[in-house]
């Protein structure tokens, strides 16, 4: 069989392009939502669904300026 550290085997693509708007959030910080679907490389539906999901769950938050930063988790 496969051996077990097969990446590709494994990979979850919605989990792939919220750790990439993660990593997005983290290096600008401040960063608002088409700076952030850009630097992800995803259209901007997607990112907003995602960063949603995010929020919601404390990964990050968003200011008064619609700008976004890493949250407090």
């Amino acid at each position: 069989g496969e051996p077990a550290t097969d990446e590709g085997r494994y990979a979850i693509a919605v989990l792939g392009k919220a750790f990439d708007l993660v990593d997005a959030v983290a290096a600008a910080n401040g960063a608002t939502m088409s700076e952030l679907s850009a630097a992800a490389g995803l259209n901007r539906s997607t990112a907003v669904r995602i960063l949603a999901n995010l929020s919601a769950r404390g990964y990050v938050e968003r200011d008064r300026d619609g700008r976004y930063h890493l949250g407090v988790r």
